[in-house]
């Protein structure tokens, strides 16, 4: 479920939850072959796996494209992306033209140029669409963020969401009766296991004892996770992450190399890791934070059960902030509960 988006791990989650929740069955690795009208009027489904399934209605959801052979004679069009090509204004390549919403390819400084399809993109973009028509001139800034539910799950997204970009999970210890806060600067992720809670010792001199208890105590209701559920070679991946022209230019299709993860899937396989708190091996993701990177920079937060963060997200995405230790990434956002 969602297998594009998630992580392999909490994509297989979502995916038991959905099933436990409503009876559904889901089958993976198969693609319909044939479809026919079976017995009883109902509709018989041939698998490539030569299984077949009747049921009484198919629903096909396959996504959109945008239509833009209306445009393709006099604006430009973003073939990698799709979409009409905007400026930062929501100014096609006709200065008397404006576009926005989902059918709009459009620059983003932080992210390159991108085409999504939220209704919190549709909303803002079409806002600004309108003002620059009026004469205003307002650059199109603005990070949409997005929020879908799956049975009792929900979760919040800002950026680039994509599992073959590079993931760290940061997760709080079901049941916790202490709010998790922020995390102090821990040791380097191993390149073959999860991440540890090491902690590191405070260089000034001064009550040096009381820190280190009270990092320590920080740390044992949190866990970080940073599988490669992809290969371990570096590859490419959609948008760049670079600054973007505020017009349209056929140099926007550039890409840049993902950054590799810094250790593998197997190593969070269930039974391999020996730390009491485990989310992978206990298949329970109740609350957390995935960060998606590349060149070690945040391009994506998926917030996981995990409400009124987006805001925070919004930053950790804006700061450009590198983090080559990727364990400083627990301290992007507060688990601390806010009034």
């Amino acid at each position: 479920m969602l297998g594009e988006v998630f992580p392999e791990y909490l994509s297989k989650y979502a995916t038991d939850v959905i099933c436990n929740e409503t009876g559904l069955e889901t089958k993976s690795k198969v693609a319909i072959t044939s479809v026919e009208q079976g017995e009883n009027s109902n509709v018989k489904v041939t698998l490539s796996d030569n299984s077949t399934l009747e049921v009484d209605h198919i629903v096909v959801a396959v996504g959109t494209r945008p239509e833009v052979n209306l445009a393709r004679n006099d604006l430009e069009i973003d073939e990698r992306n799709g979409g009409i090509a905007v400026n930062h204004e929501m100014q096609t390549s006709r200065s008397d033209i404006y576009a926005a919403g989902d059918v709009v390819s459009f620059p983003s400084s932080l992210l390159g140029r991108r085409r999504v399809e939220f209704y919190d993109h549709a909303r803002m973009s079409g806002k600004y669409a309108g003002y620059n028509m009026a004469g205003n001139r307002k650059s199109y800034l603005y990070q949409p963020s997005y929020i879908g539910d799956l049975g009792s799950l929900r979760y919040e997204a800002v950026g680039l969401i994509d599992n073959s970009l590079e993931t760290v999970g940061v997760w709080e210890k079901p049941g916790s009766k202490k709010p998790v806060r922020r995390i102090k600067q821990a040791s380097a992720p191993s390149a073959s296991a999860p991440a540890s809670s090491t902690n590191q010792e405070p260089k000034d001199g001064g009550n040096e004892a009381s820190k280190k208890e009270e990092t320590s105590d920080k740390n044992e209701n949190v866990k970080m996770y940073s599988p490669n559920e992809s290969q371990s070679e570096p590859q490419s991946h959609g948008q760049s992450v670079s600054e973007s022209d505020s017009h349209p230019t056929k140099s926007d299709e550039q890409d840049s190399k993902a950054a590799t993860s810094t250790e593998s899937a197997s190593a969070i396989e269930a039974g391999k890791s020996q730390d009491p708190f485990d989310p992978v091996t206990a298949n329970k993701f109740e609350k957390g934070i995935v960060y998606y990177l590349k060149n070690d920079r945040i391009v994506g937060v998926l917030l996981w059960n995990f409400p009124d963060r987006v805001p925070e997200a919004k930053r950790a995405l804006s700061s450009r902030k590198p983090y080559s230790d990727r364990t400083e990434l627990r301290s992007v956002i507060s688990f601390e509960e806010q009034d």
